[in-house]
């Protein structure tokens, strides 16, 4: 669990350094690559709650793979755009499939004893932090 963390972290971190200078190759003005950020977090922000209740009745692996792969997915669009509106709409699918983080931790919450639990979601919060680390590092060296 704790590389997918990691992989989901390094991934979101990425575009962080890339997506201004995108976003301006398209003409965007600061306040409009500024909602490119925002499109990304508040479909996080109103959705990550639904994922983690259907994860929690539906099992987390499922989700897991779903929001992963949505995000590569929206990840490739976001590489491709040709357009502004095309970077808005990738990163709200991102926005949209990245629920991972409270999935993982419940995942967690679950398989550990309680003793074992703070370990676990300690080693969840070092790669997510190891991530954000690499992840704008990466970004910036593509960029």
């Amino acid at each position: 669990m704790a590389l997918t963390a990691f992989i989901d972290f390094v991934g979101i971190g990425i575009i962080i350094p890339i997506a201004p200078f995108y976003a301006e190759h398209f003409g965007a003005t600061p306040f409009e690559v500024t909602l490119l950020f925002t499109s990304y977090s508040l479909p996080q922000f109103l959705l990550a709650p639904i994922w983690g209740r259907i994860s929690d009745r539906r099992g987390r692996r499922a989700f897991l793979l779903l929001g992963l792969s949505g995000e590569v997915f929206a990840y490739l669009i976001f590489a491709f755009s040709n357009s502004l509106y095309l970077l808005y709409f990738s990163r709200a699918l991102a926005g949209s499939l990245s629920a991972n983080f409270a999935i993982i931790s419940s995942y967690v919450s679950d398989v550990t004893s309680e003793e074992q639990r703070v370990r676990g979601l300690g080693l969840i919060g070092a790669a997510v932090g190891l991530g954000f680390v690499f992840g704008p590092l990466l970004g910036g060296l593509l960029s």
